[in-house]
C-alpha cells in the first residue's frame, strides 16, 4: 500500500531527524513545507546551536508543479493528486515565507526555466 509506505517513511525520517538533532550531528532534510512541523524543526535546530541554511527550489505558479509531478511519474517517481498540489500551494508558500525568516540563511532558486544553468537565485542571510 503506497499510503502506508509513505507514512512509514515520514515516521522514519522524523525519528532520524530527531536523533540527529539530539546527537548534535548536522544533516540535510527535504520538505515542501506543507506542514508547520518543519518550521518547528528549524527552531529546534537553532535552539540546539545549529546554523540553518535553506536551499529552496520553487516555482511561482502551482500549475507548473502539475507538469513537474507528471514528468516525475513518467520517470518512475511517486504521484501526487493534482487537487492536493493546488490546495496545499498557498499553505506551502506561507510556511516557506516563515521558514526563510526563521533560517540563518536561505538561497531561493526559481526553477521555472528548465534550461541548464539558467536558474535565478536570491540569497538572504541574517547578521547573527
Amino acid at each position: 500500500d503506497p499510503a502506508q509506505r509513505s507514512e512509514q517513511a515520514r515516521q522514519w525520517a522524523d525519528a532520524r531527524r530527531a536523533a540527529l538533532l539530539q546527537a548534535g550531528q548536522s544533516f540535510v532534510s527535504e520538505t515542501v513545507f506543507s506542514h508547520a512541523s518543519k518550521l518547528a524543526l528549524i527552531q529546534e535546530a537553532q535552539a540546539a546551536g545549529f546554523f540553518v541554511m535553506l536551499l529552496v527550489v520553487a516555482l511561482d505558479q502551482p500549475e507548473r508543479l502539475l507538469e513537474r509531478v507528471a514528468q516525475r511519474v513518467l520517470e518512475g517517481g511517486h504521484p501526487v493528486p493534482p487537487e492536493r498540489i493546488l490546495t496545499r500551494y498557498p499553505r506551502t508558500l506561507a510556511h516557506l515565507t516563515q521558514a526563510v525568516r526563521l533560517a540563518n540563511a536561505a538561497i531561493l532558486y526559481d526553477s521555472a526555466d528548465v534550461t541548464p544553468g539558467t536558474h535565478t537565485a536570491v540569497a538572504t542571510c541574517k547578521g547573527d
